[in-house]
């Protein structure tokens, strides 16, 4: 059985990676930081073959399985390791995946956000939430998750974009103070 975040993404995988990258441009170098079986979503990425795909989770066995399924089907540009948020560090890339983690980091470490987030070495950072309870209901979670990521960005140096999707709401970040070329958030349809 899939992960719930994993299993409501499939819903709209044909739209969330093409928006999110209509938004930051193809990235050469992706990392997925609390990654659950989100890999798996790498086929509906639609990148180049020389993107390279980092997943990072503390779950071994989960480790082990994502291991050994990219291994079988000889899939050379995703790598899976275990990787904890809170501490560890991680390699420098494009673009830096919080897919739904962000509310977990919370419960484990409060206020830890912020500085997991800084210490990204990424020039983009693409952190979502859930739209939903686990039972399927609304219980106002879009405003919530928009104002404690507005609250929590607000005296950052950073440009943001906000996709919303019916399972899942986006929030883009470009990191003007880790690049010396200015970015931009292109413009999506």
């Amino acid at each position: 059985k899939l992960q719930s975040s994993t299993n409501e993404r499939i819903a709209i995988l044909d739209d969330f990676y093409k928006k999110i990258f209509n938004v930051i441009g193809s990235p050469k170098t992706i990392v997925d930081i609390g990654s659950g079986l989100n890999p798996l979503t790498f086929f509906w990425m639609n990148l180049s073959k020389n993107t390279e795909y980092h997943a990072f989770d503390i779950d071994k066995d989960q480790a082990w399985f994502l291991k050994s399924f990219f291994d079988l089907f000889k899939v050379k540009q995703v790598k899976i390791d275990l990787g904890d948020a809170l501490i560890d560090k991680f390699p420098k890339s494009d673009v830096t995946f919080f897919l739904k983690v962000i509310p977990l980091l919370e419960r484990q470490e409060k206020g830890s956000t912020l500085k997991i987030l800084k210490k990204q070495n990424s020039k983009f950072l693409v952190i979502s939430f859930p739209t939903k309870s686990i039972s399927g209901k609304q219980k106002g979670m879009v405003d919530f998750y928009s104002k404690q990521f507005q609250d929590l960005v607000k005296d950052q140096p950073w440009k943001t974009e906000k996709l919303l999707f019916e399972s899942e709401l986006v929030f883009i970040i470009a990191r003007s103070d880790i690049s010396s070329i200015p970015l931009t958030i292109k413009k999506h349809d």
